[in-house]
């Protein structure tokens, strides 16, 4: 059995990757040495990411919930005598 040290099994998932990805021999696996500055940018990166997916998700509740509503207010120009505890409903839904 043979046993692959770190590095050369990081060069083989490299060297995979690269013809998967079918890049030029051109270009070379980044140095673990910027490890510690991209750790930091990699936190704040994925912060920054987060906080915009859950203002887009707030967003299109609210987009939601609006569109409820005017669909709901058309049908209460076409029929207005509907109960207020279904409009409710409606818009709870």
């Amino acid at each position: 059995m043979k046993f692959l040290s770190c590095f050369s099994n990081t060069d083989f998932r490299w060297q995979l990757y690269k013809r998967l990805e079918l890049l030029p021999d051109s270009v070379s696996h980044a140095n673990r040495t910027d490890a510690r500055f991209t750790f930091g940018l990699s936190w704040a990166w994925r912060q920054l990411i987060e906080l915009l997916v859950a203002e887009l998700v707030a967003e299109n509740r609210i987009d939601e919930y609006l569109d409820r509503c005017w669909a709901l207010d058309a049908s209460n120009n076409q029929n207005p005598s509907t109960n207020n505890l279904k409009q409710l409903w409606a818009l709870m839904d």
